[in-house]
């Protein structure tokens, strides 16, 4: 198999990183619950999240919900993280064997900046990475190119340098459109046909086959 010269491998963090479905799953019921609407099934949650805070809250609600009460239901939202939230078999230890190898690790998340730096600190403090980026209401969100540019632009790298591993549709169109590889992690909560599907470069069965393409 050919070997790629990537510089940096960054992530997404839930679905990639991190298994969030359940946690993610009753933060979002909770504010349903509050705001007075019907709460969502579990299996529901690996197609609402993935696009922010907003966007999920929106494909969680009723259809036709107005924006006012969209942004109610928002003000309800308080994301907790238990016993249930756990990184991925293997995550760890890849990322470990990749700074091992001289490679930048990073994470771009829609997930709020402050809370993605919360779970890395909880569940990767053994890991050094060289970016944690999450949602600041200044950058923009996944798929776009202007956050992948900037994000290679403040590791010194070129698109051609970097891949990155993600579990859904938003995660293959947002390296696509920024020039980067595209991993598909099938592990996570979208699964292989839909990273099939959109195109990744490459489908990961699990974390350890990043480290047969580099």
């Amino acid at each position: 198999m050919k070997k790629n010269k990537w510089k940096a491998i960054l992530f997404d963090m839930d679905g990639t990183l991190l298994d969030t479905k359940y946690d993610l799953a009753m933060s979002y019921n909770r504010a349903l619950k509050d705001a007075g609407y019907p709460e969502r099934r579990l299996d529901e949650y690996g197609l609402i999240v993935g696009s922010g805070i907003s966007e999920a809250i929106r494909r969680a609600a009723p259809a036709g919900t107005s924006s006012s009460e969209l942004q109610r239901i928002r003000s309800f939202y308080n994301p907790q993280y238990t016993a249930a939230t756990k990184a991925y078999l293997g995550i760890v230890r890849t990322l470990q064997a990749l700074f091992n190898k001289g490679i930048l690790l990073g994470i771009i998340t829609n997930k709020e900046d402050r809370t993605a730096n919360l779970l890395v600190r909880q569940y990767f403090s053994m890991v050094s990475f060289d970016l944690i980026w999450g949602s600041d209401e200044m950058r923009p969100l996944k798929p776009s190119a202007e956050l992948g540019l900037s994000a290679l632009e403040s590791l010194n790298l070129k698109p051609e340098q970097a891949a990155f591993v993600g579990d859904s549709d938003v995660d293959i169109l947002f390296a696509k459109n920024t020039g980067m590889a595209s991993l598909g992690a099938s592990w996570g909560f979208r699964g292989e046909a839909e990273l099939i599907r959109a195109g990744a470069d490459f489908i990961l069965k699990n974390p350890e086959d990043i480290l047969t393409l580099i």
